[in-house]
């Protein structure tokens, strides 16, 4: 399987050029940087001052499916109305949005997010539910995100239940990001997240944070102006770097985007980290669109689209678009990047052409895109 192993680097101040991926080993990390911020498997987005870098693929293959099949999903959703489309099924446990223009989350949005979490009560078979943490029942019949464990081998695996000495991985609320990683990351890249199976209770493993989700910054939103909702897909990290964490955008409806701080976020290596998302077509659930997609599909690590967000160490907030390389299709939406209370964009992917435009777009290169930045908000509009 193959992922997208570009970069996607912030454009800090004076947009210092995109360095090369390195993929590292099974779990592919790449490492990236503009000035010191990286993310996970990024996209290559580009600004008007940043020489693009070719890049190379990845191949990896996952040791399980990344999809079960169940009876009923979580809701991500953010809907409109109730005649708006959404992809979910709404289950008790999981935050439901109701899509008004610009709304945000808050942490009254998902019970117990604020809540610290009591190391060692709960059983390594019990979600963390009251805590905050959103199931991704699709993904894996126990809600977890990512399960990771070492071998015998004192290699890194992946598995499908959170069992004893396992780090055990989450989706938070949209708007949230996972606040539990341990400080001791594998030596060869990749990354480990998550809470800790030990002697058969869940333990956190960053203890200076009391929760288990850390809200980042909160001007960033959706807006779609489509007939149908929109699946956009983040990648569990740190943690098995899986495209499973979902924020479904209902038709004609908005809704707040994740945005990471840089200065609470996890390190890679001592670099900054942002997030990234793969962007499935209009109309594909996050069942559907958010797994491990096939070569021969549109979805998942092929989806058409790849947007990265972050907010770096001194305040600033970047959002990108780009191409998926992996991606032979374009998305059968447009979208463009608007900052602050401005209609017009210097950031635009035209799906009609299948490329970029304005003067912060570039073309043809191994993933073209563009980034744009602004701290009284910003917006990807979906038409």
């Amino acid at each position: 399987m193959q992922i997208n192993s570009g970069l996607f680097s912030l454009a800090l101040a004076g947009f210092a050029a995109l360095a090369t991926a390195q993929p590292h080993g099974h779990h592919h990390r790449r490492n990236l940087k503009l000035r010191d911020v990286v993310t996970e498997h990024v996209t290559t987005t580009v600004h008007q001052y940043a020489q693009a870098a070719a890049t190379p693929s990845a191949t990896a293959s996952p040791k399980e499916s990344p999809a079960v099949e169940v009876a009923a999903v979580d809701d991500f959703s953010f809907a409109a109305s109730s005649s708006a489309s959404a992809p979910t099924v709404s289950v008790s446990d999981t935050p439901s949005y109701a899509g008004t223009s610009k709304k945000q989350v808050s942490s009254g949005s998902s019970a117990g997010v604020g809540t610290a979490f009591e190391d060692g009560t709960l059983d390594c078979s019990t979600f963390p539910s009251q805590y905050g943490a959103v199931k991704t029942s699709w993904v894996n019949p126990q809600g977890w995100s990512g399960v990771q464990y070492k071998e015998g081998t004192g290699k890194w695996a992946t598995g499908s239940e959170c069992v004893e000495g396992a780090y055990c991985s989450y989706a938070c609320p949209t708007g949230y990001s996972k606040a539990q990683w341990p400080a001791e990351q594998p030596a060869d890249g990749q990354s480990i997240g998550g809470l800790l199976c030990k002697n058969g209770k869940l333990y956190r493993t960053r203890t200076e944070a009391s929760t288990l989700c850390e809200q980042g910054e909160t001007g960033t939103q959706v807006e779609n102006k489509l007939g149908q909702s929109v699946a956009i897909c983040r990648t569990d990290y740190p943690g098995t770097e899986n495209m499973v964490i979902p924020t479904v955008i209902g038709a004609g409806s908005s809704g707040p985007m994740t945005v990471p701080d840089a200065n609470e976020s996890y390190e890679w290596q001592g670099k900054k980290t942002s997030a990234q998302f793969y962007v499935n077509n209009a109309g594909v659930s996050q069942d559907q669109g958010c797994v491990w997609g096939t070569e021969s599909g549109t979805t998942g690590n092929w989806a058409p689209l790849v947007f990265g967000t972050g907010k770096d160490a001194s305040g600033n907030t970047f959002i990108s678009v780009s191409r998926n390389h992996l991606s032979s299709k374009g998305a059968n939406f447009s979208v463009k990047l608007l900052t602050g209370d401005s209609t017009e964009s210097e950031c635009i992917y035209n799906a009609d052409t299948d490329s970029f435009e304005g003067s912060l777009a570039t073309n043809g290169v191994a993933n073209p895109g563009c980034t744009v930045s602004g701290n009284a908000g910003v917006t990807y509009v979906l038409y």
